[in-house]
């Protein structure tokens, strides 16, 4: 009794909310470097990391017109969102080249300063190109292929700038289910989870218990997310558990979805490329303060992810790896999530980047369309 009054206490009084939105819920350490030059050093990413359901991605960032608009108005030099939820490209030209911009948190531009460090500002600006943006930072190859599907206007090329997701949003979750399904959407449990408990009994599959549990989970939802940034309870890696044999499965099922935004592309009298994006830890110049046994083993899972890819028939002509496009760089490849006080580098956190890291991969990206759409 006296444990469930102390989870209400904290729930009610916003004390887990606190701590977990101040030690552990993707604190973006840059508000506090004058990173982002505005005034009121908010996060301007903060936003968009909450998920909301959309009718035909499942995982998105806003997408009702009130809230875009709302949104727009509070981040009008840095994030500016359009009609349907993408990330506008304010750097609009005549050129005839029309580029799709597909992928997750780094075709998005997530942790930019300013618009104009994105990557379809960049490839207008410096490439006269015509870029349009169709990605969130949740998305994998799964929702990828929608938006490609979805995507309304005519266009020259496809890119997507991906992986990372489909790894893991697959590897990083223990369920029960068992599926061939390889390209979740991000956190698909735990939507399943609460959808399912919130069915009727008659169409529920769910015992009682799952949806008391799910129903306790959902009220006391800070206490739980409290309980598992700490650690308690539980001494699982479930990555490895996860992932330990799955890497060809992941491999060809990513191959699939780009496979099929390419016959989409062909259909369309347009081309497709796939680009493997840059991932802090294959860098052989990689220094960082926490790897760990179980890190090793992710990054070898990588390794034979990345190497089946580039190895498959589809990649000999429409891939491009750039996991490691920095390693040929000056000095060490640090995060700055780890740092908090280095003055230049090309990564926020693994997989994300910072500005100089979208200006390098934008100039290597812009090249390579150049040289496919002589």
């Amino acid at each position: 009794m006296a444990i469930i009054l102390i989870c209400i206490i904290f729930e009610l009084l916003n004390i887990s909310s606190y701590i977990n939105s101040k030690f552990f819920f993707g604190k973006n350490t840059l508000t506090k470097q004058n990173y982002y030059k505005n005034a009121n050093q908010e996060d301007p990413y903060e936003l968009l990391n909450i998920q909301y359901l959309h009718p035909y991605y499942l995982s998105f960032n806003l997408w009702d017109t009130h809230t875009i608009n709302k949104f727009n108005k509070k981040n009008v030099k840095i994030v500016q969102l359009d009609a349907d939820g993408f990330r506008k490209n304010n750097s609009k030209n005549n050129s005839k080249k029309k580029i799709v911009l597909t992928g997750g948190s780094v075709a998005f531009g997530k942790y930019a300063s300013v618009q104009e460090n994105t990557i379809a500002t960049q490839l207008n600006k410096k490439f006269d190109l015509n870029t349009d943006n169709v990605n969130s930072i949740f998305w994998s190859t799964h929702q990828e292929l929608i938006g490609i599907l979805k995507y309304k206007n005519r266009y020259d090329l496809s890119v997507s700038i991906s992986l990372v997701n489909d790894v893991e949003n697959f590897c990083n979750k223990r369920s029960s289910l068992s599926s061939n399904i390889y390209d979740l959407p991000i956190n698909f449990y735990t939507w399943s989870d609460f959808i399912e408990a919130a069915k009727p009994k008659s169409i529920s599959s769910q015992t009682f218990l799952f949806t008391l549990k799910t129903y306790f989970a959902s009220f006391f939802k800070e206490n739980s997310q409290l309980i598992k940034n700490l650690n308690l309870f539980s001494e699982e890696e479930p990555f490895k558990d996860n992932c330990s044999e799955n890497f060809e499965e992941i491999a060809n099922s990513f191959l699939i979805n780009q496979i099929k935004m390419k016959e989409i592309a062909n259909m369309r009298q347009a081309k497709h490329i796939t680009i493997i994006q840059p991932i802090a830890f294959l860098h052989k110049n990689f220094t960082s303060k926490s790897l760990s046994k179980n890190d090793k083993n992710i990054i070898d899972f990588y390794k034979k992810v990345i190497s089946i890819i580039m190895e498959s028939e589809y990649c000999k002509n429409n891939c491009y790896d750039m996991s490691k496009l920095f390693e040929n760089t000056e000095g060490k490849i640090h995060l700055f999530s780890e740092e908090k006080n280095i003055t230049f580098g090309y990564f926020y956190n693994s997989f994300d980047l910072l500005d100089d890291g979208h200006l390098y991969l934008s100039d290597r990206i812009g090249k390579n369309i150049q040289n496919i759409l002589k």
